[in-house]
């Protein structure tokens, strides 16, 4: 007697349908693949900083780069006095200079432009071009000292007249600009001189004496703003 085997899926010792467990084996697979793709899509963030490092890593930045100094780049005006042509006394003029922490830095930029000459045609400069500034000094008691290079003496045309305005310009320039500066005196290449130019006594300190100053051209010059000298 022959059998026909009946139509319809096909099973295996009673179990699960073949195509049931194909579906199940897919959506597992599935499953796993989604979540390797999600656990490697995650961004991994760093730890929290240690606050001893952060802390030590701020001071060697501010130990590096310092702040800088907000008066570096400021400037101010000041008052010069120079000679004038054909008459007597000294006669003011502005000029410019750096701020800067040392008070010896700023009277040099004046002294310096007293010695680069006025700009004015009338004026005439009280310095000959070709002398040099050594060194500034300035003690506790506000005397400062003024040291040239010995072509101030060599270099200088000579008479009462002349040292008095060359004295006084640089005396005045100091310490109508700096008042807490009392006394100038003058250095020869680091020494004292007896004179300038064999009338003047350099062995003694000097005081601001606007007397030597044209009063008309000074109050022309405040009354245009410029800056006014401190008691």
């Amino acid at each position: 007697m022959s059998f026909s085997r009946p139509e319809g899926p096909e099973s295996s010792g009673g179990g699960p349908p073949r195509r049931a467990v194909i579906a199940i084996v897919g959506i597992l697979l599935l499953l796993v693949g989604l979540w390797i793709f999600l656990d490697n899509g995650e961004e991994t963030l760093p730890p929290p900083p240690d606050e001893e490092v952060l802390a030590r890593q701020t001071m060697i930045v501010d130990e590096e780069e310092p702040l800088a100094d907000p008066q570096v780049s400021a400037d101010r005006e000041v008052i010069l006095f120079f000679g004038r042509e054909g008459a007597t006394g000294l006669y003011p003029a502005r000029r410019r200079i750096i701020v800067t922490a040392a008070l010896t830095d700023q009277v040099r930029q004046v002294i310096e432009e007293l010695i680069r000459g006025p700009r004015r045609v009338l004026n005439v400069p009280v310095i000959p071009a070709q002398v040099q500034l050594r060194q500034i000094y300035l003690d506790r008691e506000g005397n400062a000292y003024v040291d040239f290079s010995a072509a101030l003496m060599t270099g200088h045309s000579g008479g009462t007249a002349s040292e008095t305005a060359t004295l006084y310009a640089v005396v005045n320039s100091i310490t109508y600009n700096f008042p807490e500066i009392r006394s100038v005196r003058i250095l020869i290449e680091g020494e004292e001189r007896e004179t300038l130019a064999g009338h003047l006594d350099l062995a003694r300190r000097y005081y601001r004496d606007l007397s030597k100053v044209d009063q008309r051209a000074l109050e022309r010059l405040m009354g245009a703003g410029g800056p006014r000298a401190q008691p």
